[in-house]
């Protein structure tokens, strides 16, 4: 009869410590913690796993702000507005208009960090035709738009009543002189 060495080697019933640091329960071979210990390194270990899950990425993350934003702070005429395709055709021809670069700063952009952005508001257009008319659109880079949306703010606070009258007479020159004017101050 041929017995393996090895079967030789292993005793039949070992019993060693627990590997929780300073646990010195007795435990069978087949395990590395005792019961006490073993729910607290599987709680741990679920924790570890669910504070690295995958975060979504830059694109799901903007996604998912976007739908907010439209949800709890555009208007929802505004937000059918800038739904349709009428407005996306609009978009899409001021922003190859002028070459995926913004219109103050000069520098070009990929197309999600630019925006179309109405230089007399779309609030105070009126009609849809002078909603989409492209003497009206310009490109801004994020940055500017913020700048921009910033500076209507303030005319909207200012002249409350009146700020439709004040915004068309402000010109595209205007805008971007002011504009560059607080984007200097931040650099």
């Amino acid at each position: 009869m041929i017995h393996n060495l090895t079967d030789n080697l292993k005793p039949t019933n070992i019993y060693h410590h627990c590997s929780y640091p300073k646990c010195n329960a007795k435990i069978n071979n087949d395990n590395h913690f005792c019961s006490k210990h073993w729910k607290v390194i599987s709680k741990e270990y679920k924790d570890i796993k669910n504070k690295t899950k995958k975060r979504p990425s830059n694109r799901a993350r903007q996604l998912a702000s976007q739908k907010d934003y439209n949800n709890t702070k555009r208007d929802k005429q505004a937000n059918r507005f800038y739904h349709t395709q009428q407005w996306q055709r609009a978009r899409n021809y001021v922003l190859q208009r002028d070459l995926y670069a913004c219109q103050v700063c000069g520098n070009n952009y990929q197309v999600n960090r630019l925006t179309a952005d109405h230089i007399t508001p779309r609030r105070y257009c009126g009609d849809i035709n002078r909603q989409l008319a492209p003497n009206n659109l310009w490109t801004l880079c994020n940055r500017c738009n913020g700048i921009k949306q910033y500076l209507e703010k303030q005319l909207d606070d200012k002249y409350k009543d009146k700020a439709g009258q004040q915004f068309r007479k402000i010109s595209r020159e205007e805008w971007a002189t002011r504009i560059k004017r607080i984007r200097d101050r931040k650099d």
